[in-house]
């Protein structure tokens, strides 16, 4: 919708500048049918109810907001409101200088396309979990599996699996369903859930197979890129990751991926700004535990161990039910000579996995890259305590 500029007549360029650079943003996203920014100006300088919008434009959300300019200094309120219910959903304030004017509006863009998208699935989730079962569409299967690929458990990866299957039943042919379903066998080999990873990682491969033509939906191809990652086939992965982000230059999650793809293809240093730009994007991301841990995997990498340590200790104080973090905490708090933390870390990790091994760590594909690298964790968690086999 047009904001409402709380400034002078002087202002009123930018304040549609902001509208235009925020639509052609939102429409780079695949996921999104966005009203043309002509048919949205019709209400300019008119009060309307969204709810009314919503019927008119045949649009289920409405973005909105205002633009105030004092002096040298532009504020920006944004905020995502459901159509149907007048709930607001999102919002966010933005503050910059005047004289930043045009970077300050590819900023705002950015991160408003970032920020709606995970909003805008969060009230899609609801709406399918509202819905009785036998009601239920591929599509809505997909909604309710994606809270529980963000479960960080097994139990709740296995119940993704279940529902992704029951959409696949329904949609052959769907290819985020397969996409998405790769990713979860994929977590079961990196969180080491399954008995036999290497079968995981196979089957995560076949569904990316199985994806088929997932070249115009960014949120498939990161999540393929994803899996392709795990099963250590990097150059194919960043293949994936690159498209998505062509296609939707503020998505999170590729970000994300891309970060961890540079700190597996042993390019550390180019991690940090890719994990940065993920979390200025999307900073209430379910997976921001991941793209923190990957700032400390690469600062730890890049030998800033000391940083590394806190990064993971901050991730279980924070989420102490998310396994992963441990085993991290572990190597780089013996890598940094503090033994004591490393064995409480190897202790813990223990306790909610038993069946763990350096041996099983070491054989994940994700190491192809980086021998010497998986050498000085090996050494570093036979130091923490953990068992070799």
């Amino acid at each position: 919708m047009p904001f409402d500029n709380l400034g002078g007549a002087d202002d009123e360029y930018f304040a549609d500048g902001v509208v235009e650079e925020i639509t052609a943003a939102l429409s780079r996203v695949r996921d999104f049918f966005v009203i043309a920014r002509q048919s949205a100006f019709t209400y300019k300088g008119h009060f309307v109810d969204v709810r009314e919008v919503g019927r008119e434009l045949g649009v289920a959300y409405v973005v909105e907001g205002t633009v105030r300019r004092g002096g040298n200094r532009l504020r920006i309120s944004v905020q995502l409101v459901d159509a149907e219910t007048r709930a607001q959903l999102w919002s966010e304030r933005y503050e910059g200088a005047t004289e930043d004017v045009f970077e300050f509006q590819d900023r705002i863009a950015a991160q408003v396309a970032g920020a709606i998208h995970p909003a805008i699935r969060g009230a899609e989730i609801e709406l399918a979990r509202r819905k009785p079962p036998a009601s239920l569409r591929a599509y809505d299967l997909v909604m309710r599996a994606y809270p529980n690929i963000w479960g960080r458990r097994k139990d709740a990866n296995d119940l993704a699996i279940e529902l992704l299957r029951k959409a696949i039943a329904i949609d052959p042919a769907y290819g985020r369903a397969h996409a998405l379903l790769a990713w979860c066998h994929a977590s079961n080999a990196v969180f080491l859930w399954a008995e036999h990873p290497e079968s995981e990682l196979e089957k995560a491969l076949a569904a990316v197979e199985a994806a088929g033509s997932i070249g115009d939906d960014p949120t498939a191809l990161a999540a393929a890129g994803w899996a392709l990652s795990m099963c250590g086939e990097q150059e194919r992965a960043a293949t994936f990751i690159e498209r998505a982000l062509a296609l939707d230059p503020n998505n999170a999650w590729a970000w994300a991926r891309r970060g961890w793809i540079a700190i597996y293809k042993n390019e550390a240093a180019l991690a940090l700004d890719r994990f940065h730009r993920a979390m200025t994007l999307s900073p209430m991301d379910p997976f921001a535990f991941a793209v923190r841990l990957g700032t400390g995997y690469a600062l730890a990498k890049t030998g800033s161990l000391s940083q590394a340590v806190t990064i993971a200790r901050e991730i279980i104080a924070a989420h102490p039910d998310i396994v992963i973090p441990y085993r991290y905490l572990a190597a780089w708090s013996a890598m940094d000579g503090d033994l004591e933390t490393a064995r409480w870390a190897a202790q813990k990790l223990l306790t909610v996995q038993p069946d763990f091994t350096i041996e099983r760590f070491r054989l994940l594909p994700i190491f192809r890259n980086t021998p010497e690298w998986a050498d000085q964790m090996v050494e570093a968690l036979k130091l923490a305590g953990l068992p070799e086999r």
